[in-house]
């Protein structure tokens, strides 16, 4: 078996979650070697690739067969079923696989998944129309516009399920989504349930009424979320709901398959008229199937289109916010840090005594790196969380060559945790609070198994802002303060643990893209972001864009811990 790392679903963002599975979750980004390890390994999402991936080989092997034989009548409605199928389940498996490569590969990967699915309830429909239709069902009302309205329906349940991303909350998303396909699964299956109740014809459509009941299983225990509801964390790689939705959900359509194939070899086409007026049918099918997969295509690329420019609007919408972050630090007025047990105020903490004992912005980032770095590799409740920042500044200032007191910092500690008490007399309180920080200094050195110097983004991002200074000149920077803008958000990224996920080199790149994007601004203006192949070859436009949603993520943060800002 390969090895990856996989994380617990604190450790991953909750649009990535999946309700009551506790781990296995795969990093994002990643890059596609490790996503196709993945597939080898003990992850939540091993078995939802593999119990698509191989039913569609198989139809894949079926439709290139029925190719040979497109002669026979009705044989072209029988090979669009067959391709719905195989699209369908090998889009299921490698959307399922790969969407961990970054937020716009995510979220291709699972509209083309959607539309995928949609396109195979319409070949579904091609079939069933072809081979299943009762005579006289093609001259009523509906036999006659089934599939116009199943060419109408497809499209759009793709879009309903495409926009369901859009949406906020798990449940909501998908309400939305299993109700589009529930609105065309229901037109496409109207004629099986016509003959069933009309004409009791249960033992011609036995794989038929088990396709439904198979499919309608499946859908309510991915519904309902059994059975992880009822025991978090023992189904976290294999038989977890969505398992039991691939595995019903391939069972369903192979069913399916079997009652067609026995339809089309036993009976032919049900078709009025010769093999001419069938061929003619046949070939308007294949018009409105066309005319299907065209629409899907359009609606795909419409969302990707429309996900990133919400993106850039949220951006804008929120540039506002980011211009306050200037004075931010001196805007919150007083904190009880002492009520809150949470790394984020600790880090806040650390900001807000470094800047009291008049300490440059580097230490601080530096002290905060030493924080994140103990918190990840330390059991937290055991220790008191803000003596370990106050020990983490101490360290930081000794790494710099900036050295403070210790008795400076314990008064400025004591000031800033009880504003209201007055400063900590010489005594063995004081002493007691010295002897600590020594001690914690050496833990704190032990557990960061000595790595003390850190490679920060500070120096790259003065080194590249610098470059583009004397590549552009100075009007930019003197039209807009955007070196201020870099240096702040840099600074804010610090109280995210996620500043330390990534490459140096990559996160400055991100903060001056993130800074001009703000101002809609491009350097330089007709060659978009390729300034940041120059400066840093090795970055790539999708990371910058994750470093800066995990960056929005501190502002988001900041504002439910630290309301006033927000107003």
């Amino acid at each position: 078996m390969a090895q990856i790392e996989l994380l617990k679903a604190d450790d991953v963002p909750e649009e990535h979650r999946e309700p009551w599975i506790l781990s296995g979750y795969r990093q994002c980004p990643s890059s596609l070697r490790s996503c196709l390890l993945s597939l080898f390994t003990t992850c939540n999402e091993t078995a939802n690739f593999w119990t698509h991936f191989l039913p569609g080989v198989f139809f894949l092997y079926k439709t290139m067969a029925a190719l040979r034989t497109s002669e026979e009548p009705g044989q072209l409605a029988y090979v669009c079923f067959l391709s719905s199928l195989a699209v369908f389940l090998l889009t299921s498996s490698f959307a399922h696989a790969l969407w961990p490569i970054g937020k716009q590969t995510r979220d291709a990967c699972f509209f083309l998944d959607y539309a995928a699915m949609n396109l195979y309830m319409f070949g579904s429909a091609a079939g069933i129309y072809v081979f299943f239709f009762s005579p006289n069902f093609y001259m009523t009302t509906i036999g006659k516009v089934y599939v116009t309205l199943a060419g109408f329906l497809c499209p759009a349940s793709t879009l309903v399920s495409c926009l369901s991303r859009f949406a906020k909350g798990h449940n909501l998303r998908k309400i939305t989504k299993l109700g589009a396909f529930a609105m065309l699964y229901s037109w496409t299956t109207l004629p099986l349930l016509y003959d069933l109740t009309m004409h009791g014809r249960f033992s011609e459509l036995a794989n038929e009424v088990m396709h439904i009941f198979i499919l309608c299983l499946g859908v309510g225990i991915y519904a309902l979320h059994w059975p992880e509801c009822w025991f978090p964390g023992l189904f976290d790689f294999l038989g977890h709901s969505h398992n039991w939705l691939h595995c019903l959900g391939a069972l369903a359509v192979h069913c399916q398959y079997l009652g067609l194939s026995a339809r089309k070899q036993a009976h032919g086409p049900s078709l009025p008229g010769g093999p001419e007026r069938v061929t003619a049918y046949c070939n308007g099918l294949l018009r409105v199937f066309t005319g299907v997969l065209i629409a899907n295509v359009g609606i795909i690329c419409g969302c990707v289109m429309l996900k990133s420019r919400l993106s850039h609007a949220k951006l804008a919408m929120n540039s506002a916010e980011r211009e306050r972050s200037f004075s931010r630090r001196s805007g919150r007025g007083k904190v009880s840090y002492c009520q809150m047990n949470d790394d984020f105020a600790t880090v806040a903490f650390i900001f807000e005594c470094g800047t009291k004992l008049d300490m440059d912005m580097t230490t601080i980032c530096l002290a905060a790196s030493y924080f994140h770095r103990f918190s990840a590799v330390a059991e937290m409740s055991e220790y008191d969380q803000y003596m370990i920042a106050a020990t983490c500044l101490y360290l930081a200032a000794k790494m710099e060559e900036k050295a403070v007191a210790a008795r400076d910092l314990i008064n400025v500690v004591q000031n800033t945790l009880h504003p209201d008490k007055e400063v900590l007399p010489l005594d063995e309180v004081f002493s007691a609070c010295e002897k600590s920080l020594a001690h914690l200094e050496l833990h704190i050195c032990r557990m960061l198994k000595f790595e003390m110097v850190v490679d920060t983004p500070h120096k790259f991002l003065l080194h590249y802002l610098h470059d583009m200074d004397n590549w552009i000149g100075s009007q930019l920077w003197n039209d807009l303060p955007i070196p201020e803008m870099c240096w702040t958000l840099l600074q804010d990224f610090f109280f995210s643990s996620n500043v330390l996920k990534y490459s140096p080199q990559h996160v400055a790149i991100a903060i001056i893209y993130f800074s001009l994007q703000v101002y809609g601004r491009e350097l330089p203006e007709d060659h978009g972001s390729q300034w940041m192949k120059v400066l840093c070859p090795t970055v790539e436009l999708e990371k910058v864009w994750t470093i800066i949603d995990d960056l929005q993520s501190v502002f988001e943060k900041e504002a439910a811990l630290f309301p006033s800002i927000a107003d």
